[in-house]
C-alpha cells in the first residue's frame, strides 16, 4: 500500500511542486508526535526555518504571529489553532491525530515524567484515573477534542472534516509517523529520514484497557476527536481497529 493511501494527501494542493515561497503550517495537538516532527523538520530544513518554541525564543500563536515573523520560515508549528490568514504566500497545512484514549494515557505519562510540567503536581500520588478526573477539571481544552481543536478551531467532527478534505495538505496518525514523514519530506524535496517504528498504542497502554468504564467516559468526554480519528482511521489510515478500544 502506497504510504500516501495511510495519510490524508490533497493531490490538488500536492500537485503544485513545493516553493521555497510556501510556507507550512502544522497545527500540533498535543502528545500526538509533532515535538518529534519539529525536530525533524529542524534537522532537514535548518532549525532557522522552522518558527516553533523550540527554535524561536519569542514564539507566538499562530493568530497573532505577523505575517513579517513569518517570512524566512518555511514551517510554522505550535500547539494552535487552525485559522485562515493571508499572508501573501500559499500556506499548505498539516497535522497528525491519535485516538483520543490513548491520547489521555500518553498526557498522564508525559506530566508525571517531566517535573516542569504545569500539570505536574497533579500526578504526584494520583494514578491515572485520579490525574485526568483533576486535570482535566483544571484544563479542559487540554483533554478533550483537541485534534478536532486544533484542525479546524473548533470541537466539531464535521467543520474538522471539511476543513481537513478542504484546506489541508497532510494529515497522518501517530502510530503511523513514518508513512506522514515520508510523505512531507517527498513533497517537500528534501532527503528521507529513518523514523523509528513506534510500538502500537495497544501494546504500549495495555495495562489499562481493563479500566472499561473510564475508557467510556474518555470516548464520551472526547466524541468529537473519536468521530474524527475513526473516520480517518476506515478511510486513509487503515488500521486494524481491534486495536483501538
Amino acid at each position: 500500500m502506497s504510504t500516501e493511501l495511510r495519510n490524508y494527501f490533497n493531490h490538488e494542493l500536492g500537485a503544485e511542486p513545493w516553493k521555497a515561497s510556501d510556507l507550512i503550517t502544522f497545527f500540533h495537538a498535543q502528545r500526538t508526535g509533532g515535538s518529534a516532527l519539529r525536530h525533524l523538520l529542524g534537522d532537514a530544513l535548518g532549525k532557522e526555518r522552522v518558527f516553533c518554541t523550540q527554535f524561536v525564543s519569542d514564539f507566538q500563536h499562530w493568530e497573532v504571529v505577523p505575517a513579517e515573523r513569518l517570512l524566512e520560515k518555511t514551517v510554522f508549528a505550535g500547539h494552535s489553532n487552525f485559522q485562515r490568514r493571508d499572508l501573501g504566500r500559499r500556506l499548505l497545512p498539516i497535522s497528525l491525530v491519535r485516538h483520543p484514549v490513548y491520547r489521555t494515557f500518553s498526557l498522564y505519562y508525559y506530566c508525571k515524567k517531566y517535573p516542569n510540567q504545569f500539570l505536574h503536581h497533579l500526578t504526584e500520588s494520583r494514578d491515572l484515573q485520579a490525574f485526568y478526573a483533576a486535570a482535566s477539571a483544571k484544563k479542559p481544552n487540554y483533554f478533550h477534542n483537541v485534534c478536532c481543536q486544533r484542525i479546524c478551531g473548533k470541537a466539531d467532527f464535521e467543520l474538522a472534516r471539511t476543513t481537513l478534505e478542504r484546506d489541508y495538505l497532510l494529515v497522518g496518525c501517530t502510530e503511523r509517523m513514518g508513512d506522514f514523514v515520508q510523505v512531507l519530506f517527498d513533497f517537500l524535496g528534501v532527503p528521507r529520514v529513518e523514523v523509528d517504528q513506534r510500538e502500537t498504542d495497544h501494546d504500549r497502554y495495555k495495562q489499562h484497557l481493563h479500566l472499561t468504564d473510564f475508557i467510556e467516559t474518555l470516548k464520551r468526554k472526547n466524541s468529537e476527536d473519536l468521530k474524527l480519528f475513526e473516520y480517518m482511521n476506515r478511510t486513509y489510515f487503515h488500521i486494524d481497529e481491534y486495536l483501538y478500544p
